[in-house]
């Protein structure tokens, strides 16, 4: 009798502890945030966001040239696609509910390119609590 009662508990405490204590959060990084060298005809910022899973991405385009402007993950393709032909371009993206992996930032207007990477990945935080 004695030892059902502490493999109950057991089972309790293991269930309750599992249940709680998987905490999910997630990691963006991105590598060389710097803009592209002088003698492009567009300028690229992008600027870390509060959130650790967003980012905004500045375009400075004097020329008004026509800019693809795309965000694409490494494996499954295309994420964000737009086309602009303005001064200046700003657009806030949040990678909340977004697969891991690689994405690239791709900014061309025929010759010129930019291209950087940002890399999402998910942590999982285990805590086992007893009470």
């Amino acid at each position: 009798m004695q030892t059902q009662k502490i493999f109950a508990t057991v089972i309790t405490l293991f269930a309750v502890g599992v249940l709680s204590a998987q905490q999910a959060y997630q990691i963006t990084t991105t590598n060389d945030l710097r803009p592209p060298p002088k003698g492009s005809s567009f300028q690229v910022n992008i600027i870390r966001d509060s959130l650790p899973t967003g980012f905004s991405l500045m375009i400075q385009n004097p020329q008004k040239k026509k800019l693809q402007v795309q965000l694409s993950h490494s494996v499954f393709g295309v994420a964000a696609d737009t086309t602009i032909n303005t001064e200046q371009f700003a657009r806030r993206y949040n990678l909340d509910e977004a697969d891991d992996g690689i994405y690239i930032i791709t900014v061309r207007n025929g010759k010129e390119k930019f291209k950087k990477q940002i890399e999402m990945n998910t942590v999982m935080k285990r805590n086992l609590v007893i009470h």
